[in-house]
């Protein structure tokens, strides 16, 4: 259970990235993401800030679990 959250929060991490990737570089010649870089930069730092604590939850439950 714990490793599937943590499987599923690095796919969003890297999600997140890719968008973000994709928005600072302008790949796409539509320029939907390219507007909104800042927005986009923004939520990714959230979106890092959310799953820093739920890895530092996940690993401090299991320190208690070692020990």
């Amino acid at each position: 259970m714990n490793k599937t959250i943590l499987i599923f929060s690095l796919i969003i991490w890297l999600v997140t990235l890719s968008i973000l990737i994709i928005a600072l570089t302008n790949i796409w010649p539509n320029e939907t993401l390219y507007n909104y870089r800042l927005v986009i930069g923004i939520i990714f730092f959230i979106t890092t800030g959310f799953l820093k604590l739920t890895y530092n939850k996940f690993y401090k439950s299991q320190q208690g679990a070692i020990s």
